[in-house]
């Protein structure tokens, strides 16, 4: 894609994010690494008003929560799962299997059920496809990779890095698969990348706030009751907090102005987990702030009124 054209492209996905237009969504998460993802993907799935969540995918993770990277992939499959079975429509919200390798250990695209409906629901759409990216992002590269193409039909949100002035870009989504962020990156695909450190850290909230919930709906009670368990689990007292980063992917689209963004020059992912700069590439969008009461009010107002 040449330079101008690819500029051209990132500007209307950006003018694209501030509209009203109803966004084509495809989630991609690794549900059960914390409990963050559960909440944004309720979230997305509450705000039909913004979102059309066509499909979800289980993306893979490995830490004291799963024994191995495809295990990952399987316990979030399963937590998705567990999660769409609280909604009405549960049944009707196509779940799907993701990568059971990193592309850094394979070298290539792992064909999975996840990349191969992206790239399905990309070549067949007539508008943008938003991918909401809240870990590792194997399924997304996998698929740029089967089809360069979808470049230009997709918007990937991405949970991953830090903010370019910090020294080391080393932040769990993109440890997990080093390798597809680099390829992410690179691709030229309008992306907007929402750092860790220091961005959607900002999105603490008390246990009091996170159990605002209650048990009125099915889906407000899987929630207050995975928090009550994190609480507990981490010998927590009245003082605890939660970091919930990943509902900032929602967020952006539900209302854009809880966060902002800007277009800038792509960076680089260089080999030793740093950022390298050339105002020669192309453009790619990035998230420089977050307003945590707004995307809490809007999300708890949005789930509490359920689907």
């Amino acid at each position: 894609m040449k330079r101008e054209i690819q500029k051209q492209l990132v500007k209307a996905v950006f003018d694209d994010i501030h509209s009203d237009r109803v966004k084509k969504v495809i989630i991609d998460s690794d549900a059960y690494n914390e409990m963050d993802d559960q909440f944004a993907i309720l979230y997305a799935l509450c705000a039909r008003e913004r979102m059309n969540v066509v499909a979800i995918n289980a993306a893979a993770f490995h830490n004291d929560r799963s024994s191995s990277f495809d295990d990952g992939m399987e316990k979030s499959y399963e937590e998705i799962k567990r999660l769409t079975a609280c909604l009405p429509d549960g049944d009707s919200i196509p779940v799907f299997y993701g990568s059971k390798k990193p592309i850094e250990e394979t070298g290539e695209a792992y064909v999975s059920p996840a990349a191969e409906n992206i790239v399905k629901t990309a070549m067949e759409s007539d508008e943008t496809v938003y991918i909401l990216t809240m870990g590792c992002i194997t399924n997304v590269a996998s698929a740029i990779l089967m089809e360069p193409k979808i470049c230009e039909k997709i918007c990937v949100i991405w949970l991953g890095g830090n903010e370019l002035h910090k020294e080391d870009v080393r932040e769990f989504n993109l440890e997990m698969d080093y390798a597809a962020g680099q390829i992410v990156l690179n691709s030229g695909c309008p992306l907007v990348l929402c750092p860790a450190f220091n961005v959607t850290i900002a999105l603490e909230y008390t246990l009091e706030q996170l159990t605002a919930l209650g048990h009125d709906l099915p889906h407000c009670a899987y929630l207050t009751d995975l928090t009550k368990r994190f609480h507990r689990g981490a010998g927590g007292g009245p003082d605890w907090m939660w970091i919930m980063w990943d509902m900032a992917a929602p967020a952006l689209l539900d209302d854009p102005t809880s966060a902002e963004i800007e277009i800038i020059t792509a960076p680089m992912f260089t080999d030793d987990f740093h950022y390298a700069f050339d105002k020669t590439r192309h453009d790619i969008m990035i998230m420089r702030k977050l307003y945590p009461e707004k995307v809490y009010a809007n999300a708890f107002g949005k789930m509490k009124r359920g689907r």
